[in-house]
């Protein structure tokens, strides 16, 4: 961070640390899929990825840097849906379109980020039709 901080300031060095909190957040909900379940999550995991995803808001505005996420996720998905050429999804890639479904849309819904939505759930939908 100390690096950043002196390279490019103190915000871009807020934003490096929250966006590393961010991805450990997903990679820990990612971290409770496996195969039996379906790949999907349940509502209660639903609900703590949302407190977990959430708790940087301020001031009742959301944080930039989980519209930097958000945006993020969509383009992941974006990218893998077009690197499939033809082939089927795997299932962590399913597992991601999920995520976005159940997840990340309802939060950019949410947060009034309804361009954002719309790219989680056109990409999710896309990837789980392929």
């Amino acid at each position: 961070r100390q690096q950043v901080e002196a390279a490019y300031g103190e915000k871009a060095a807020v934003h490096l640390v929250e966006l590393q909190q961010l991805t450990a957040i997903e990679q820990m909900l990612f971290r409770q899929l496996d195969d039996e379940k379906g790949w999907l999550l349940s509502s209660g995991q639903i609900d703590l990825g949302l407190s977990l995803l959430t708790a940087q808001r301020t001031q009742n505005r959301p944080s930039a840097t989980l519209i930097i996420f958000l945006t993020h996720v969509s383009t992941r998905l974006r990218v893998a849906l077009e690197n499939l050429r033809g082939e089927e999804p795997s299932k962590k890639l399913l597992a991601a379109a999920s995520m976005a479904t159940d997840l990340y849309a309802p939060l950019a819904n949410v947060m009034g980020l309804g361009q954002i939505k719309d790219e989680l759930e056109d990409a999710a939908f896309a990837l789980s039709h392929a």
